[in-house]
């Protein structure tokens, strides 16, 4: 068996060996089930205030449904697919709550949303459940929400900052001013908090 497999390699590696076990290319199990993940340090990485600053001027210039998506991802610390994956079911504009139906832990959740966020969101057009909807009726792809930050983040300056690193600067400014971990990580998991370092 091998051992210490990158774990980008290893997750191609797996989906080949599912993609042809499920076109009959293959009639033995899926070898790379069996091989251990190559241990990786956690990513620390969050954005400056400068960084901040300069993600804060650059939305007002970009489309309707990408500045929703960030703030979005800003605001409430919430996860890629979380915010990829919402409907329109989900969001009560009265009371400017968010009820994740299936969170990566498998529970539901409600998110209070701040007015920022829903502003933002009441401009988009309701063309299908999705409130970020992509092509063919389905949801915004994880793919097409990538490409289109790998754009904006060169044009910010920010090459090293990657989507998932939004929500993890919502929970690092609120360490900094003062959150203790208890909340942060309440934030993390139902992200019932307003980052007290946006602005108004």
């Amino acid at each position: 068996m091998v051992s210490g497999t990158r774990p980008h390699a290893l997750t191609f590696l797996r989906s080949l060996y599912n993609w042809a076990l499920e076109l009959e290319l293959l009639t033995v199990p899926n070898p790379a089930v069996r091989i251990r993940r190559f241990p990786s340090p956690p990513r620390e990485r969050f954005l400056s205030v400068d960084e901040l600053q300069r993600v804060m001027s650059g939305l007002p210039h970009l489309p309707a449904k990408a500045r929703a998506y960030l703030l979005m991802l800003l605001f409430t610390g919430a996860r890629r697919s979380e915010a990829r994956l919402a409907k329109w079911s989900d969001i009560d504009e009265h009371t400017r709550c968010w009820k994740k139906s299936k969170t990566k832990n498998g529970t539901s959740q409600i998110v209070p949303l701040p007015v920022q966020v829903m502003k933002k969101l009441e401009s988009l057009p309701r063309t299908a459940e999705w409130v970020f909807p992509g092509q063919h009726g389905r949801a915004w792809s994880a793919a097409s929400a990538e490409k289109i930050w790998h754009v904006i983040r060169r044009r910010w300056g920010l090459d090293d900052v990657r989507l998932h690193d939004l929500r993890r600067t919502c929970a690092s400014y609120l360490a900094i001013h003062g959150e203790n971990l208890p909340r942060i990580q309440n934030v993390l998991i139902a992200a019932s908090l307003r980052p007290a370092f946006m602005p108004g």
